[in-house]
């Protein structure tokens, strides 16, 4: 319930600064009031909490954490007098959600799977943005070269391409390397050319650190030429450091729009 209110709070803070921008000031409002009762909540569930059972757990659950975080304050919001408080119909809007120029691929419908070197690849369940992520390798086993296009890896065709390039926008979870003196590369590479070497070892407390706690996810890009007229075209993520999860993939060839993750698959189908 804490989790919940959490994210409420935060959410219509968001949408309280975005619906000031557009000059909706009563629906604005009402994301104000809800973003206040929200903030509301959690200091009385924390409360209810620390006075179970005369007390049990009290301080083992507080609001107050440790020194480099801000998520328990009370967002700013702006309340505009006299203009009154409407719903806000937050129910997604079909028109806004077509993928035209890009697409994102759904990562337990892959081509091939390709097992070297004592890798075990797999699709796991129940995590990541979109319920399912793939893992390139345990992380205790064999590193290899992530430029090796013949190496573990996993292949996608997409199509659709009507542009000579593409950019791809690869999601993993944001995992240090095991050791020191270990990485964690893994390749991405279109239709057989050179593998694209992305790494993630961030500094602990890091602005880059920081912006990939917030987005439960570490983004790479990779841009490939492509053949126009081609139908299908493959993708490959090839395993170096094994342990790496990725948890979405989406290709962009220039009708991709803003967002904050990239859009999803759609889990419907």
């Amino acid at each position: 319930m804490g989790s919940y209110q959490m994210n409420r709070k935060f959410l219509l803070a968001q949408l309280n600064d975005e619906k000031v921008k557009e000059k909706e000031y009563a629906a604005a409002n009402r994301a104000a009031d809800e973003t206040k009762a929200a903030f509301d909540s959690i200091n009385s569930l924390t409360k209810e909490y620390n006075t179970m059972l005369n007390g049990k757990w009290k301080g083992m659950m507080e609001l107050a954490p440790g020194w480099t975080a801000k998520y328990q304050n009370m967002p700013d919001v702006v309340y505009t007098e006299g203009a009154g408080s409407n719903d806000v119909d937050i129910s997604p809007q079909q028109e806004q959600n077509q993928l035209v120029g890009c697409t994102v691929l759904d990562l337990r419908k892959f081509k091939n799977k390709t097992t070297k070197n004592g890798h075990t690849l797999g699709v796991i369940e129940g995590i990541g943005y979109d319920w399912n992520a793939i893992r390139l390798g345990k992380v205790t086993e064999q590193t290899t070269d992530p430029k090796d296009l013949n190496g573990s890896r996993y292949e996608y065709e997409f199509s659709g391409v009507d542009a000579d390039s593409i950019t791809v926008y690869v999601y993993s979870i944001p995992f240090f390397p095991i050791y020191k003196c270990k990485s964690n590369r893994y390749g991405i590479s279109v239709n057989g050319q050179p593998a694209v070497i992305v790494k993630n070892e961030p500094k602990e407390f890091s602005k880059q650190w920081k912006g990939q706690v917030l987005r439960n996810g570490a983004v790479a890009t990779a841009k490939f030429p492509v053949q126009q007229g081609k139908t299908t075209h493959t993708l490959s993520l090839i395993c170096g450091d094994p342990g790496t999860i990725i948890q979405r993939v989406v290709i962009d060839w220039g009708g991709l729009k803003e967002t904050y993750v990239g859009p999803g698959i759609n889990l419907a189908e």
